[in-house]
């Protein structure tokens, strides 16, 4: 399918968040279009009719950089780091939070969204740690393109056994003020992953301050806050 988006920067950020993420079980495949006459030739030419004219070639929309602001996105991670592993890292600049972002599965996609208190300090992250080396691979560093829903009540639990129910989501979190706990369908078949609503943000932020991530049936299930 073919997605038009009002501007060049929002595309990018699409691109950003949904390649090789999960979608109804299958993964996504998600790539700047590219007009014809920037495709193979061999593809052109199965395409084009045998006495067309030359196209005329379309320039591509420059990319906008990102506005300044106090979230970084940190691509090209290794698949094992973790958020807190890239809080210590970044430490000096004292980062509020960090998130790395994950299939459906648990898996990393390989980026992290990270937060400061101050634009200053996510700019002295960025300009100290952008390309730097960690365990092996250079980190793209950039200002976050995308605003990120801010913490609230609800967080996301994700990579649920396809068995767990709402009663069985509302136990993993006893001991926490849980309002509700609903576990995502298609159908009759469950999506992997649920929400849960804590009786407030302060109940939400303790939960992941102990349990951002934890077995459950031999599966590591992550928390986070939930895109709304």
């Amino acid at each position: 399918a073919l997605l038009h988006f009002d501007t060049a920067s929002n595309g990018t950020a699409a691109i950003d968040r949904l390649n090789d993420s999960e979608l109804q079980g299958r993964e996504l495949r998600v790539r700047e279009d590219r007009p014809r006459e920037d495709r193979p030739q061999r593809e052109r030419a199965a395409q084009a009719p045998a006495a067309s004219a030359p196209a005329q070639r379309v320039a591509a929309a420059p990319v906008e950089p990102a506005a300044p602001s106090n979230v970084l996105y940190v691509g090209n991670l290794p698949w094992t780091v973790t958020g807190p592993e890239l809080s210590t890292e970044f430490a000096e600049f004292k980062p509020v939070s960090a998130e790395v972002h994950k299939r459906l599965s648990g898996r990393s996609k390989g980026f992290a969204t990270v937060k400061f208190k101050t634009i200053q300090e996510a700019e002295g992250c960025m300009k100290k740690f952008n390309e730097q080396d960690l365990a092996g691979r250079p980190l793209k560093i950039r200002f976050d393109r995308v605003n990120q829903s801010g913490p609230s009540s609800r967080l996301f639990v994700g990579n649920l056994p396809w068995s767990a129910d709402d009663d069985a989501v509302r136990e993993m979190f006893t001991g926490f003020r849980i309002t509700s706990a609903e576990v995502k369908m298609v159908g009759h078949r469950s999506r992997g992953y649920a929400v849960v609503e804590f009786a407030d943000l302060n109940e939400a932020k303790r939960v992941l301050e102990t349990k951002t991530e934890f077995d459950f049936e031999g599966r590591t299930v992550f928390c986070r806050y939930d895109r709304q």
